[in-house]
C-alpha cells in the first residue's frame, strides 16, 4: 500500500485527474445505469481497499496513526449503499471499533448481510471482512503463513480469507479475499517479499482447484503491484495459468484502481482473477469499475464489481500460459 494522503486536496485531485484521464477535458464522468443492474439469476461482488478504515490511533503506519475520517467512512457508506452488492470483500478494515462500526452504519443504511466475518492483519495497516446474503458453507483465515528468505522464516504482512458460498442450490462459489504486501522498502527486498506472498497465494489457488479443476473461484483484493509483475504473475500464472485476469473497466475504458500521491500517478494495483470454470459465467458487459461521486473522498482506490450468472455453464478453451511473459521492467525495489 502506497503512503496515504487523507486531505481534501489529495480526494479533489483524485475526482479531477480521474475524470480528465480517462474522459477528457470537460465530459461528465459515466455514471451507473438501469443497464449494467444485476437480474435475478445473476450475482454481484464486490471487493474494495478501504485505505485504511482505522479508528484507533494506533491503527497505521504514520506518527497521528491512520484515523478515517468521519467524511470518509459516510462516503464508504454512501457507495456500499448506492452498489448494493451481494458480496462484499473488503481490505484495510480495522478489527474491533471499526468492523463493528462499518457493520452498524450499514445496517443503518438498510443494507443487511446474513454472513459477516472479519480477519485481523498481523500489519499496522490490514484487516480483511467478508460480507454476503448467500448462505457460508464454510470459510478459514490464513494469518499465519510464512516463507523463507535470506535464511529467516519470514511471515506474510496481511493475511487471506477463503470462504464457500451458496448462491443457489446448485451453484457453489468460492472466494478467496487477500492483500499482498505493499511498495515499501524492507532490507529483505520489497518485491522479492511480494513475490514469496504470491507464491503462498497460488498454494491456496492450486488446494482450491487441484481437487476440482472446474471450481467457480474468485480471486479478489490488493495484490499491490502492476498486472506484469512478478508477485501478480505468481499469484496467477505459476506453473501454468491457473486464473483469468478480468481487467475491470470504467465507462471510459480505463482500468487504473489506486491514486498514488507520492508520484502524483494511477496505477492498476487490484484485481479479480477468475478460474476457469467461473470465467463462462461472467457477465463481461457489466463487471466494471464503478463510478459514485463520493469515491474520491471514500479512498484512493476504485472498487471492483463483478456479475456473475448464478448456473454453471460449460468451461472454455485452456487458459494460456504466461510464463513465458517477460518481468515488467519497474519491477524493482522501490
Amino acid at each position: 500500500m502506497a503512503p496515504r494522503n487523507q486531505g481534501r486536496g489529495a480526494g479533489l485531485r483524485w475526482l479531477l485527474c480521474g475524470i480528465l484521464l480517462g474522459a477528457g477535458c470537460g465530459r461528465e464522468p459515466p455514471r451507473e445505469g438501469a443497464s449494467q443492474a444485476a437480474r435475478r439469476d445473476e450475482y454481484t461482488v464486490l471487493s474494495w481497499n478501504l485505505d485504511g478504515y482505522g479508528l484507533r490511533p494506533e491503527y497505521g503506519s504514520g506518527p497521528q496513526g491512520a484515523l478515517k475520517p468521519p467524511a470518509a467512512r459516510t462516503a464508504i457508506i454512501e457507495v456500499l449503499r448506492a452498489l448494493n452488492a451481494d458480496i462484499v470483500l473488503l481490505q484495510e478494515i480495522e478489527a474491533g471499533t471499526a468492523w463493528e462500526q462499518l457493520t452498524a452504519d450499514l445496517r443503518a443504511a438498510g443494507l443487511t448481510y446474513a454472513t459477516q466475518v472479519h480477519v485481523p492483519s498481523r500489519s499496522a495497516v490490514g484487516g480483511l471482512a467478508l460480507l454476503s446474503r448467500f448462505g457460508l458453507v464454510r470459510h478459514q483465515a490464513f494469518t499465519n503463513e510464512t516463507y523463507s528468505m535470506g535464511g529467516e522464516t519470514v511471515p506474510m504482512a496481511h493475511a487471506f480469507l477463503e470462504a464457500d458460498l451458496q448462491l443457489a442450490p446448485n451453484y457453489l462459489l468460492r472466494v478467496i479475499n487477500a492483500q499482498l504486501r505493499g511498495r515499501v522498502f524492507h532490507p529483505l527486498n520489497q518485491t522479492d517479499m511480494r513475490r514469496n506472498e504470491g507464491r503462498l497465494l497460488n498454494n491456496k489457488v492450486r488446494a482450491a482447484l487441484n481437487d476440482y479443476p472446474e471450481r467457480n473461484l474468485l480471486v479478489a483484493g490488493s495484490l499491490a503491484d502492476n498486472p506484469h509483475s512478478s508477485s501478480v504473475r505468481e499469484v496467477a500464472a505459476r506453473r501454468g495459468r491457473l486464473l483469468e485476469d478480468l481487467r475491470p473497466q470504467d465507462g471510459d475504458g480505463a482500468a487504473w484502481t489506486v491514486y498514488q500521491a507520492e508520484d502524483d500517478s494511477y496505477a492498476r494495483h487490484d484485481y479479480l482473477l477468475a478460474s476457469r470454470g467461473l470465467v463462462p459465467e461472467v457477465v463481461t458487459n457489466k463487471t466494471r469499475i464503478p463510478y459514485h461521486p463520493a469515491l474520491a473522498t471514500a479512498s484512493r482506490h476504485r472498487p471492483l464489481l463483478l456479475v456473475g450468472k448464478k448456473q454453471n455453464l460449460a468451461p472454455p478453451i485452456a487458459l494460456p500460459d504466461l510464463e513465458a511473459l517477460e518481468s515488467d521492467p519497474d519491477d524493482d525495489e522501490s
